[in-house]
């Protein structure tokens, strides 16, 4: 699920932003072509509910670079981030980033994005064989 909705913030990005952007999905030290974008998952958690239901709660952060770095720049490309990465959609279900929080730091715009998904929670079949004990 957490790929699914990293996969759709990438396509919230480019949609937006265009081929000019590069993502990366791991910090690069050397050959950074910008502008570009980082995308990490800095959170991922679990809440169990009753009836096998859950919630997932996710948290990424995206790190931008403009081409020149110019704070303008930077301010633009974070209203447009922060637009674009609202809900996003991934085939045929859509998230919703009910918290999103950001800074412009020297050269970079760090935002990060909090989604909270409902899911149902299986248990692993071989599990279940495991705890199954014969009566004679």
């Amino acid at each position: 699920m957490e790929e699914k909705i990293k996969n759709a913030i990438e396509t919230a990005l480019d949609n937006c932003f265009g081929d000019e952007f590069r993502i990366y999905d791991e910090k690069v030290t050397q050959g950074l072509q910008k502008p570009c974008f980082f995308i990490r998952t800095i959170k991922s958690e679990i809440q169990s509910m009753i009836m096998n239901r859950g919630i997932l709660d996710v948290v990424f952060e995206i790190e931008g670079y403009s081409k020149c770095g110019l704070y303008e720049e930077l301010t633009d490309m974070l209203g447009k981030i922060f637009e674009a990465i609202k809900i996003v959609q991934s085939d045929d279900e859509k998230y919703f980033a009910f918290r999103r929080e950001a800074s412009c730091e020297k050269d970079k715009v760090i935002i990060e994005a909090e989604y909270r998904v409902s899911i149902y929670i299986t248990e692993d079949s071989s599990e279940l064989m495991e705890k199954l004990e014969m009566n004679e």
